[in-house]
């Protein structure tokens, strides 16, 4: 009889870890697409504003109008200048492509665009944790296992890189994916109550905690 409550228990947690993760996924997938786009936006900016006569700049604005109207249509022409262009100018146009693929729901396209980046030898830090940071989110969403994500992004979590935090962040929903909600919850109050956290990632890690907590959830 044991055994049955026992199956009962895992079960209801399994089923409220399943519907927080349904609730809180593409909040979080969201604010890590839209600083990877504004990241790239400004430097674009910076790069428009310093030879706005040079083609591939040129190309590069004519690839984003296209991505506002169109994500596939604007992550092809993307692909293309990143072809063409040399510098940081195809490294922008490859943050953008992957960018826009996720936009447009290929997250399995968007994180086999971000790990190509992870791993190209001439992609330079902090530029390549990024990308692997994002390969790992966008392949949670895509279906890879919790532990392979893990295992991509847990080294980005320790020391003192620029991308520690939202890489425990994202840890932390890999446990909730994974049913780990004790885990989970442990993760988001650390990230909660760290004053050197990004207030608005402390503010999702104390939203989440309390869910995670209120056995109303």
């Amino acid at each position: 009889m044991a055994d049955i409550f026992r199956e009962v228990d895992e079960a209801l947690r399994e089923d409220r870890a399943k519907a927080l993760w349904t609730r809180y996924r593409n909040w979080i997938v969201g604010v890590a697409s839209a600083v990877v786009l504004t990241t790239a936006a400004f430097v674009w900016w910076q790069n428009w504003t310093q030879s706005r006569s040079q083609s591939q700049t040129v190309a590069l604005e004519v690839a984003r109008v296209a991505g506002i109207q169109d994500a596939f249509a604007g992550a092809d022409a993307m692909a293309g200048v990143a072809l063409e262009a040399s510098g940081g100018r195809a490294l922008m146009a490859r943050f953008y492509e992957a960018g826009l693929l996720a936009n447009a729901g290929d997250r399995q396209g968007a994180a086999l665009a971000y790990q190509a980046l992870a791993d190209d030898g001439s992609v330079s830090a902090p530029w390549n944790d990024l990308a692997l940071l994002l390969a790992g989110l966008h392949g949670l969403e895509a279906g890879d296992s919790p532990a392979d994500v893990r295992e991509r992004i847990g080294p980005l979590a320790d020391g003192n890189g620029p991308w520690r935090y939202s890489a425990r962040e994202i840890l932390a929903l890999v446990d909730l994916r994974d049913g780990l909600m004790a885990d989970a919850a442990e993760a988001f109050r650390r990230l909660a109550d760290d004053p050197i956290a990004p207030p608005d990632m402390r503010e999702r890690a104390d939203e989440l905690v309390r869910a995670l907590e209120s056995p109303g959830q």
